[in-house]
């Protein structure tokens, strides 16, 4: 409560006694002042002070390059017991996307040793 009332009387004295009064400073080179009365425009008061306004140049959006994904591919040699689904699981692929890298014929045919290219996106 103290350090309340501490504060107040800082504020009160600031206010009071050290706060910057309303003064009126002369400035140089002031721009003229042109009063806008109804019926005038914006138009009409920069004609007063002698300013034509500009349009702004409309700005033309940059595109912004885009990455192309490479494609690295993967070897995997087929184990026992594996079939196309399960490896392409495994590496987070469609079977139509490992049957196409390889050429495969049949995809329910896979040889025990037999070297498949997995393609993965280069993350």
């Amino acid at each position: 409560m103290g350090l309340l009332v501490v504060a107040l009387l800082v504020f009160l004295l600031w206010y009071f006694l050290l706060r910057p009064r309303d003064v009126d400073v002369a400035t140089f080179g002031a721009p003229p002042v042109a009063t806008v009365e109804a019926p005038d425009s914006l138009e009409k008061a920069l004609e007063k002070v002698g300013v034509t306004p500009t349009a702004a140049p409309t700005p033309t959006p940059t595109p912004r390059p885009r990455a192309t994904p490479t494609v690295t591919p993967v070897l995997y040699t087929v184990q026992p017991g594996d079939v196309l689904s399960t490896i392409a699981d495994r590496f987070g692929v469609l079977v139509e996307d490992i049957v196409a890298a390889n050429g495969l014929v049949d995809p329910d045919v896979l040889a025990v040793g037999e070297e498949l290219e997995i393609p993965t996106s280069g993350e």
